[in-house]
C-alpha cells in the first residue's frame, strides 16, 4: 500500500502497468468527451474493451498512483479517483518533498 499525506485512507496502489495497455491513454482522456460516439471517433478504440480497463481504474477498491519524480527532489503524484454523484472522474497531484 503506497502512502502519501492526506491519502492515509485511500486505497492507493501503484499503477505504473496501467501505461503499458493499449486501452490507458483512450480511457484516461476520452473521460473528458461526452458521448460513445465521440470517443470512438477521438481515438478508433474498441470501447466495448476499454470500458473494462476503465471500471478497473474507477473502482472503489484501489486508486491507481501514477508517480513522476523530478530533478528539484519533489515528486509528482497522479491519483486516479472512482467517479462520485455531481463528480467527474479526478486526477489530482500532490508535491512531496524528497525521493
Amino acid at each position: 500500500m503506497l502512502k502519501i499525506p492526506g491519502y492515509e485512507d485511500g486505497p492507493l496502489v501503484q499503477g505504473t502497468a496501467y501505461l503499458d495497455d493499449p486501452f490507458f491513454w483512450p480511457v484516461h482522456l476520452g473521460t473528458c468527451l461526452r458521448g460513445e460516439d465521440a470517443r470512438r471517433a477521438a481515438f478508433g478504440a474498441d470501447w466495448d474493451a476499454a470500458m473494462e480497463l476503465y471500471r478497473v481504474l474507477s473502482a472503489e477498491r484501489e486508486w491507481p498512483v501514477f508517480s513522476v519524480p523530478l530533478s528539484s527532489g519533489h515528486t509528482i503524484h497522479v491519483i486516479l479517483q472512482p467517479e462520485r454523484p455531481r463528480r467527474r472522474h479526478q486526477s489530482l497531484a500532490v508535491w512531496r518533498s524528497g525521493g
